[in-house]
């Protein structure tokens, strides 16, 4: 039988050089080096508590997460009657973002 050693050849090295500019500790270990998305189908009339007045509250959870959250358009939509929510991150950053949405949503 014929083995296979290649899975080790390019795993390491993706994430360098991409700071987010977040003051911290120092400390450089990465829990996990690749990128985690996470999706979450918000009710319409809900995504006011998530975006904020002009964008402001949706602004702060990007800024405090360091992860990147994106809220489709209605017209993205379509009939439905809830929104698409998009986090992306570190999986660090995207636990932090999903939290603080959860935290907006119950305060609702």
């Amino acid at each position: 039988g014929g083995r296979s050693n290649n899975s080790n050849a390019t795993a390491n090295n993706s994430n360098r050089g991409q700071s987010k500019g977040k003051g911290g500790s120092g400390d450089d270990s990465e829990i996990a080096s690749g990128d985690t998305t996470i999706h979450m189908s918000v009710p319409d009339a809900h995504v006011g508590a998530i975006m904020g007045k002009q964008g402001a509250t949706l602004a702060e959870i990007n800024s405090l997460s360091g992860a990147d959250v994106v809220v489709s358009s209605r017209s993205e939509m379509g009939s439905s009657k809830s929104r698409q929510v998009t986090i992306s991150g570190s999986a660090e950053d995207a636990q932090a973002a999903h939290t603080l949405i959860l935290h907006k949503l119950k305060q609702q």
